[in-house]
């Protein structure tokens, strides 16, 4: 086990500069470092909360840019395996809620997997060839320039995705948002799309429908495959082609 700890130095040094006796939790906190990607399969954040955007370059390595730190003790990068963790370690204290802390993310475009999960926070992955899995309770998810797709869900907040390829069934998943999805055309899926108040539009797809109504869809693209279900409680669905 490779284990990496990003200490966040510069909230000690402004607490010091600023004549504190103990490092305050509401101090914000910046980190910024940069880890070795060699063997590298899989790239976990969880970050209890705040926004996070992850981006694809063309280096072999990872950069975790921690910004806007409250309630913060340590960022945890560790790695297990083929597997690179980053942790958002709480300060602690009696009634407040969790850590928050911003993230911006760089790691190489060719990862095959990406999983971010956040509570309060909107989520952003471009120009990544990998699979996503992105989570967020309240907030959007937003992602350009990617390939796959396992899941994404958010509890309040829209969904924008491209997805060019699926390796495995997908679930996208809001329950107050409208979803937005452009596929490749050529793309081979099975499409479950349905929404309790709202409609699911389908525009230039070659989509053989089975199921139609004003909000559901059920059909294939190409020549099937995978399942991609597309899910929203309150919200419009839209399937459009890159």
């Amino acid at each position: 086990m490779h284990r990496l700890s990003a200490v966040l130095l510069a909230a000690f040094v402004l607490a010091l500069s600023a004549g504190c006796a103990s490092l305050s939790p509401t101090v914000p906190v910046v980190s910024d470092a940069v880890y070795p990607a060699d063997g590298l399969v899989t790239f976990l954040l969880e970050n209890p909360n705040g926004y996070v955007t992850v981006t694809g370059w063309d280096r072999n390595e990872v950069q975790v840019r921690a910004l806007n730190g409250r309630r913060v003790a340590n960022v945890s990068v560790e790695v297990v395996g083929s597997q690179m963790t980053v942790l958002t370690l709480s300060a602690g204290g009696i009634g407040l809620e969790g850590p928050h802390a911003d993230y911006e993310v760089r790691v190489p475009r060719p990862l095959p997997r990406i999983a971010v999960t956040t509570a309060n926070g909107a989520i952003e992955v471009d120009d990544c060839n990998g699979t996503i899995d992105a989570e967020t309770s309240n907030g959007a998810i937003r992602l350009t320039g990617t390939q796959g797709i396992e899941r994404l869900a958010s509890s309040n907040g829209r969904i924008d995705a491209e997805v060019r390829s699926l390796d495995t069934d997908a679930l996208v998943t809001t329950s107050n948002g409208a979803v937005r999805l452009l596929l490749d055309p050529s793309l081979n899926a099975t499409i479950d799309a349905r929404t309790s108040n709202g409609r699911v539009t389908v525009s230039g797809l070659a989509l053989n429908a089975t199921t139609t109504g004003s909000n559901e869809l059920t059909g294939t693209l190409g020549a099937g495959g995978n399942t991609l279900r597309v899910e929203t409680s309150n919200g419009e669905i839209t399937l459009g082609s890159l």
